[in-house]
């Protein structure tokens, strides 16, 4: 299948909104596309990979894709952070964790991004390079929220596009 897609999601109604998403090419602060909950979006060992290019860095920390609502600690969100830096949250049961990469995403350049848990390891790839690595020690913490690409999970969305999105309930390596 081309375009963005979960995968193991056999909803098809998700699948309709990711392929409408990634039609609309261009995401703004204000721009959020939500994916009905599925407990095919584990968050226990996960895979989720993407496409990102910016058209310029957002002043304030901006989400990518989070399962969350509002008012509550995202498990998992991948944010960018306002210097250009990924950052990776989890609730787990002893708090929240963050991992955050080294490098930045530039700009007007695709970048191919994935973050992967595998037990208690999380590991951020920029372009397939292992660029940081970091530890959430405890069970994450499983929520019923949606999925939300862009704006959302209380913050803006970012400025540019997100391609070929895929969420795996797997950790691939």
């Amino acid at each position: 299948m081309s375009g963005a897609e979960v995968a193991e999601y056999n909803d098809h109604a998700a699948r309709r909104f990711l392929l409408e998403f990634e039609r609309r090419n261009v995401m703004k602060p204000e721009t959020s596309v939500t994916v009905p909950h599925s407990d095919k979006f584990g968050s226990v060992g996960f895979t989720i990979a993407f496409w990102l290019k910016l058209a310029h860095h957002s002043p304030r920390d901006a989400n990518i894709i989070a399962k969350a609502t509002s008012g509550e600690t995202a498990a998992p969100q991948v944010a960018l952070r306002a210097d250009g830096r990924i950052a990776v949250t989890m609730q787990s049961t002893t708090g929240v964790h963050e991992v955050l990469s080294d490098g930045r995403i530039p700009i007007n350049f695709p970048t191919h991004v994935s973050v992967v848990r595998s037990g208690p390891m999380v590991k951020i790839y920029i372009n397939g390079k292992l660029d940081n690595s970091g530890l959430s020690p405890s069970p994450l913490v499983t929520n019923p929220a949606v999925v939300t690409i862009g704006a959302g999970a209380d913050m803006p969305g970012f400025y540019g596009w997100i391609r070929h999105l895929h969420w795996y309930g797997v950790e691939y390596k």
